[in-house]
């Protein structure tokens, strides 16, 4: 009778160190991690760490890979149930944006604490001129699609204003994924940053009308308003 095989323990001690390694630089950033403190936090060896990843980089490379295609594959699903139901005419702004913002949203509020880790990162990875390698490599083949999309739904906005409104987006993005509590404070509580639905049913109208502002203006300028010191 041949023996049975023993089980591949690489898969679960290679999401052990992927999990250990995401709490880590979630709580203290890439710099003041290091393989050994990973290696503890996984309960593993750190010659196991290096065996399956190389080195920190490679590492915090597949931290970033690892969750961007689920977040990818949600927005690009969004974006295609907007094609479908608007056809034949452009997508509306609205509906662009929310397929981009929300599932990045969602997964970082209501997915558990490793997509809360990983939505950290990401908002310190999109900040850093240091990484923007990374974030090129994961995230703008589906950014390119949805600038396209903005492209169609508004033709005559020039180029340098779309994207900036593209990034004024992922900003305001970020910011809310990140549940400061600045909200409560400047609300008295009555908007809480813990509430995604409640900041959410207020950013799209706003990120919308921002596009509606920049995608009418044929010659790419807006009268500018008096300064406010």
């Amino acid at each position: 009778m041949k023996k049975k095989a023993a089980p591949d323990a690489a898969p679960p001690t290679r999401e052990r160190i992927l999990s250990a390694a995401e709490h880590l630089f979630a709580t203290h950033g890439y710099d003041a991690t290091s393989l050994r403190d990973i290696a503890i936090k996984a309960e593993t060896r750190i010659g196991l760490v290096s065996y399956h990843f190389q080195n920190k980089e490679m590492l915090y490379e597949t931290l970033i890979e690892r969750r961007s295609s689920e977040v990818g594959r949600r927005r690009l699903s969004l974006l295609t149930q907007a094609r479908k139901s608007s056809l034949p005419m452009a997508i509306p702004a609205e509906r662009i944006i929310h397929a981009y913002t929300w599932p990045f949203l969602d997964l970082s509020h209501s997915a558990g604490p490793e997509w809360k880790s990983y939505t950290k990162i990401i908002s310190s990875v999109a900040n850093s001129p240091r990484w923007t390698g990374l974030i090129s490599t994961y995230y703008d083949p589906v950014a390119t699609v949805f600038l396209n999309e903005f492209r169609r739904t508004f033709p005559t906005c020039p180029e340098p204003r779309l994207v900036a409104g593209f990034t004024f987006m992922v900003s305001v993005m970020l910011g809310i994924a990140a549940e400061t509590g600045r909200a409560e404070q400047l609300s008295d509580g009555a908007m809480r940053s813990t509430d995604i639905d409640q900041i959410f049913d207020v950013m799209l109208p706003f990120l919308s009308a921002g596009f509606e502002r920049l995608g009418g203006a044929a010659d790419g300028k807006q009268a500018r308003s008096p300064s406010i010191a």
